[in-house]
C-alpha cells in the first residue's frame, strides 16, 4: 500500500500544530464566551490582578493578557460610551476613542496607556448584550503586543454574551 504525499503533508502539518501548542481554547464564564490561542494561559496561572469587575482573564502574564469584565447596571448606549469614554475610564486616548464592528455586536474601542503601567498599554472595547455593557481589555508590553492583539481579534471575531 502506498501513502500519498498529502495524507504524509498532513500528518506533518499536525504534528508541528500540537508540537507548537497549537490549536484553541474556549473562555466560557459568567455569561461571555469567546475563543483564545490555546498557547495562553487561563486564570490565576496568568498572574495579573487587573482592576474592575473581572469576569476572567487569559494571557501570558502581569502586563499581557485578555481581561473580561461585566458590568452590572443597565447596559450604556453606544452614544453614550463614545461621549464618556475618555472621561470614565483614565488614560483613555480621546483621539482613539471609535465605533467598531465584530461579529454582530457594535463596540466602541479605544487605546488606553493604562496610569502606572509603564509601558503596556490596552486595547480597549466595550459592548452590549444579554441586558449589560461588557468590557474586554487586551493589555500588552512590547514583548508580547503581536500575540496579544493577535489573540485579541481572535476573541472578539468569536465573542458572544447570554
Amino acid at each position: 500500500m502506498r501513502t500519498s504525499t498529502t495524507v504524509l503533508a498532513a500528518a506533518a502539518l499536525a504534528t508541528t500544530v500540537a508540537a507548537c501548542g497549537g490549536g484553541d481554547k474556549t473562555f466560557d464564564e459568567s455569561g461571555m464566551t469567546f475563543t483564545y490561542p490555546a498557547s495562553l494561559k487561563a486564570g490565576k496561572s496568568v498572574g495579573a490582578t487587573p482592576s474592575g469587575r473581572v469576569i476572567g482573564i487569559v494571557g501570558f502574564g502581569k502586563g499581557d493578557y485578555i481581561a473580561a469584565r461585566g458590568q452590572r447596571s443597565a447596559p450604556l448606549t453606544v452614544d453614550q460610551l463614545l461621549i464618556s469614554l475618555p472621561r470614565v475610564v483614565a488614560g483613555v486616548i480621546p483621539a482613539t476613542v471609535h465605533l467598531e464592528q465584530h461579529g454582530k455586536l457594535p463596540m466602541v474601542a479605544a487605546t488606553q496607556k493604562p496610569p502606572g503601567a509603564g509601558d503596556a498599554e490596552s486595547q480597549i472595547y466595550f459592548f452590549n448584550g444579554a441586558g449589560k455593557t461588557w468590557q474586554m481589555e487586551c493589555r500588552s508590553t512590547p514583548r508580547h503586543r503581536v500575540a496579544i492583539r493577535a489573540a485579541c481579534r481572535k476573541a472578539l471575531g468569536s465573542v458572544k454574551v447570554h
